[in-house]
């Protein structure tokens, strides 16, 4: 996107835009450790949204910086993982947890996985910037149904 959208040819800035959201998520993932499971959840489901919203918005704005900000933004959401797997695991069984565990991954590398490649199907026939926004409306639709079930789950506890 950064030399399609943004019209930069730069090897650094491509670079960059492909590193910030893992860099952030693996600080966040550490940092989250220390704070209640659930509560940590909810602050990345918020943070998906918004980083997802960020990501549009800086592709809309023609602003990279933006886009930037949005990506790490949305590392927060994908650092918030391990506290989904702190809910899961005391509900399983010791002898159980590595197939839980695989489950779990399996599940989501589909789920980050297929959206992808859709969203790639659909930049030949859509344009680029339509295919992002198809693909942003695929991460943030889930995120806000994991928000209202979290908030539900919240009420009834």
């Amino acid at each position: 996107m950064v030399r399609s959208v943004f019209h930069l040819d730069s090897g650094l800035l491509n670079g960059l835009t492909g590193f910030i959201a893992p860099a952030v998520s693996t600080v966040v993932g550490l940092s989250f450790a220390r704070i209640d499971p659930r509560r940590a959840m909810t602050v990345g489901i918020y943070a998906s949204v918004a980083g997802a919203v960020g990501i549009i918005g800086g592709v809309f704005a023609g602003n990279l910086t933006v886009m930037i900000i949005g990506q790490a933004v949305a590392g927060v959401g994908f650092g918030s993982f391990s506290a989904a797997l702190r809910l899961i695991f005391p509900l399983a069984a010791a002898h159980q947890r590595a197939g839980v565990v695989a489950g779990i991954y399996v599940v989501s590398y589909v789920a980050f996985g297929v959206p992808i490649v859709i969203e790639g199907q659909l930049v030949g026939p859509l344009g680029e910037i339509p295919a992002v926004v198809c693909y942003t409306a695929l991460t943030v639709l889930p995120a806000l149904i994991s928000l209202f079930a979290q908030t539900r789950m919240r009420r009834g506890a």
